[in-house]
């Protein structure tokens, strides 16, 4: 497979540096339709072994430039041992630095996980299935097969029998049902999950020493994805351990306070926890007893610290005392003029604007909306397609582009749900959509019509019905933190090209994002737009599943039709056929509009001189791959 979004470590002049940036987008986002991923899952009816691991891309030669070390931060050591008798003579430093501008919650428990925990929470994680750098499920993970049950309505996992959590007790097939059972229950609070246990037939159940088995009422293909290190944020809890972790019926008691005050013990991931000052710097060390021997990195120490000041993080990798820190396009000419690099990490962070209870469908929710209506029993302005297609068409992509600091930062590429490294995403053209899978064109003339074709007042109909009712039409946001920096300005910026385009007054309203979510999720702000973050994944079928296929109410706006053909592709288990069925999924859903997104961010990263390669995977929000991390010698 092929893997377009490999990136060279940029260490030119900075006017070169765009151009060569620039090329290489323009070849990877050509016209030119790319091969349909294979399947991740390993899973069909005749229950087959795990997906064979893809053979690894090579890695990028360095850009021309200068190469050399000042050696700022901690000095090379020595080369271990049993490196010199396997003859790989790695260039080893004893501590890897990266600064981050957010920790999110600093919450360990998975309840409240949040994009920006990412980068300090996931080291010590370890996720059921395991995959390669093209984002394919390999048998190198905790789990080492996944087959489907005869029926196709659940699934069996096998689980090797040489993991062991940090305390030294072994990862058992307990643990593996408890984590399922977490990761989907209706406490874990993600929406995702909460619709997914709608759909459990029977939990997840210990079959044998090393086997657990879960089944559905339907066919879920998207499971073992679900529960696979793929997954770009927080949409499924990391192997957890059933004795002393979160009890999963009092998720806020029992073991939940252990756990948070000292959870790395009940963690299986590669690196030990060794120090926590909270709001400042968390120190992890690797693991020498984890299970995967073939990542090996060349540090001995991990630091994340917490810089929000990017004066102050661009001062920290001038003076060695960081090694990666998070960029935008207003300081890379500083950064490759200090002689250190640029890595993209691609398809990081999308922009996603959506509004609950749109659907007639939609049935009544907690705060009193459904069925398309307001709370004064109003037809929703955005139940009507047309209105939906107009506030994306009166959107300037470029100017928002511009905004988060040019093409190389910001793409005009993907859906709401899939970006082009996802499964099933084409460019080939789509009926009924400008722009295919893409973000539809700028066209406030089209935007206007739309309006006026539906009856709603616009510059172009001043006599029409006056739009949300002459009341303010509310956006709501909160700040983003690291993965989306500047989102409220960027919300405030959609709001005022909403007043140019279609002439009614917008409202941006800032809070706090846990309880923006409830207002939306529980059908209090009904048709009330959010613009915010989020992340897309390889394999979006179980966010689909909650976004706009369930029965009893998504937490964007059920829709029958997309039911269908959501569960249909959920069905398909046959390899050769994902992608098509997941490309029919992206298409319905893109028709539909009930969110839409204007492009995503390529997360850029200042790297210090002496990292000569760095290979971060796609459709992550934090760094990833840090054993892709090599040093000069």
């Amino acid at each position: 497979m092929q893997v377009p979004w490999r990136s060279k470590i940029l260490r030119l002049p900075f006017f070169v540096a765009l151009l060569t940036m620039a090329a290489v987008l323009a070849v990877a986002c050509s016209s030119a339709a790319p091969a349909a991923p294979e399947s991740p899952d390993s899973g069909s009816s005749s229950a087959p072994a795990p997906a064979a691991e893809s053979q690894p891309a090579q890695p990028a030669e360095p850009a021309t430039g200068s190469m050399q070390s000042d050696s700022a931060s901690a000095a090379p050591t020595a080369v271990p041992q049993a490196a010199m008798e396997s003859g790989a003579m790695e260039a080893r430093r004893d501590t890897l630095t990266i600064l981050t501008a957010s920790y999110g919650n600093e919450i360990y428990n998975s309840r409240y996980i949040s994009g920006d925990k990412g980068i300090w929470w996931y080291p010590m994680q370890e996720r059921a299935i395991n995959a390669d750098d093209n984002l394919q499920l390999t048998d190198k993970g905790i789990v080492v097969k996944w087959e489907l049950t005869d029926d196709n309505m659940g699934w069996v996992y096998t689980i090797r029998d040489d993991a062991t959590f940090h305390d030294g007790s072994p990862v058992t097939a307990e643990d593996i049902a408890f984590s399922m059972t977490w990761a989907i229950h209706e406490n874990a609070v993600s929406r995702v999950r909460q619709r997914l246990v709608k759909i459990i037939d029977e939990p997840a159940t210990v079959t044998g020493d090393n086997t657990v088995k879960i089944t559905f009422t339907q066919p879920y293909g998207a499971l073992p994805v679900f529960m696979s290190e793929t997954v770009a944020s927080g949409g499924s809890a990391g192997i957890v351990h059933k004795a002393g972790t979160i009890d999963v019926a009092d998720p806020d008691g029992n073991g939940a306070a252990e756990y948070e005050a000292d959870p790395n013990p009940y963690a299986a991931g590669p690196f030990n926890q060794v120090e926590h000052l909270r709001g400042e710097k968390i120190t992890y060390e690797v693991w020498d007893d984890h299970f995967r021997t073939d990542r090996s990195y060349a540090f001995d120490t991990l630091i994340v610290e917490l810089v929000a000041e990017q004066s102050t993080q661009m001062a920290a990798l001038q003076a060695g005392k960081a090694d990666i820190i998070p960029a935008d396009l207003t300081v890379l000419d500083q950064i490759l003029d200090t002689g250190a690099s640029i890595v993209y990490s691609p398809e990081s962070t999308l922009i996603w604007i959506n509004a609950n209870s749109c659907s007639p469908e939609q049935p009544e929710q907690a705060g009193g909306a459904g069925f398309g209506k307001d709370l004064q029993g109003r037809d929703l302005m955005c139940a009507d397609q047309r209105v939906r297609y107009a506030l994306d068409y009166a959107i300037d992509k470029t100017a928002i582009q511009a905004f988060f600091g040019g093409p190389e930062v910001f793409e005009i590429k993907g859906t709401a749900a899939v970006s082009p490294s996802g499964l099933g995403y084409s460019d080939a053209p789509v009926d009924g959509l400008p722009n295919g899978l893409d973000p539809f064109p700028y066209d406030g003339d089209k935007a206007r019509a739309l309006l006026t074709e539906a009856g709603w007042a616009n510059p172009d109909n001043p006599g029409g019905e006056a739009f949300n009712y002459g009341e303010e039409f509310n956006i709501w946001t909160w700040p983003a933190g690291a993965t989306a920096p500047r989102i409220v300005e960027m919300a405030e910026l959609v709001c005022s090209m909403w007043e140019k385009e279609l002439g009614f007054e917008c409202k941006v309203n800032v809070g706090e994002e846990v309880s923006i979510k409830d207002k939306q999720y529980s059908g209090s702000i009904p048709g009330q737009y959010l613009v915010r973050s989020n992340e897309h994944d390889y394999d979006v079928g179980s966010k689909y599943k909650g976004r706009f296929a369930s029965p009893d109410g998504g937490y964007i706006s059920y829709d029958s039709h997309l039911q269908t053909v959501i569960d249909d592709g959920l069905a398909v288990v046959d390899p050769a056929m994902k992608a098509e069925a997941y490309n029919s999924m992206h298409n319905a859903v893109h028709t539909k509009h009930y969110d839409f997104a204007p492009g995503y961010l390529n997360a850029p990263y200042g790297v210090a001189e002496h990292i000569t390669n760095w290979e971060p995977w796609p459709i992550k929000v934090h760094p990833t791959a840090l054993w892709t991390i090599e040093f000069a010698p």
